[in-house]
């Protein structure tokens, strides 16, 4: 389409479009960043037990302050044996523990639903470009906890290397956050989709 002069001055796009996203955001939801859009959510997966889930959330903007994580429970963990030493925190780029992370959420991913869990992080701001949102369950139920998730390992590894893929997993035999782990060390694979906020 041809386009005015004033148009052109006034910083108006071919076709009106001023700039502003099409999709949906975090922001429009009151969040700080997703993994993805958890309505893309094309499936779900049983976190395997003592391995640390790893899902990466771009941040952009000024520093945040965060207070809370988000998943999405899709199948409740029940059964003779229930979850056991389930947390979820942020780590930074360098793969540090940002705060200590959760308390135990045993009970909370024995019901389906979004889970919105307060972390404890020391007032840390939250700097860009990206974090890791983490899941960790030391022991799975008998009906195992599954959690929204995203379609294939393949999405997380488009121009991409495992330091800064979007999901992946790392460590063995955990029963707790690890206070560190190493980013050249993740495994890019099927991971939950995951969000924080800041209330």
């Amino acid at each position: 389409m041809s386009m005015t002069p004033q148009q052109i001055a006034a910083g108006v796009l071919p076709g009106g479009f001023d700039g502003t996203p099409a999709s949906p955001v975090p922001a429009d939801f009151g969040l700080v960043g997703w993994s993805q859009d958890p309505a893309t959510a094309a499936t779900a997966f049983s976190p395997a037990a003592g391995v640390l889930h790893l899902a990466r959330v771009p941040i952009r903007g000024t520093p945040q302050p965060v207070v809370s994580s988000l998943f999405h429970v899709t199948q409740a963990g029940s059964g003779g044996q229930l979850p056991v030493n389930v947390f979820t925190g942020i780590y930074d780029q360098a793969g540090n523990r940002i705060g200590p992370g959760s308390v135990a959420q045993d009970t909370p991913v024995q019901s389906i639903g979004v889970k919105k869990v307060s972390l404890v992080l020391g007032g840390a701001y939250i700097l860009g470009p990206f974090v890791w949102v983490a899941f960790v369950i030391g022991t799975q139920s008998t009906t195992p906890v599954q959690l929204a998730a995203c379609s294939a390992a393949g999405l997380g590894l488009w121009n991409a290397v495992a330091a800064n893929c979007r999901y992946g997993t790392t460590g063995a035999g955990l029963t707790a956050l690890p206070a560190s782990f190493t980013p050249s060390g993740i495994t890019p694979a099927q991971s939950f989709v995951g969000g924080i906020a800041n209330a």
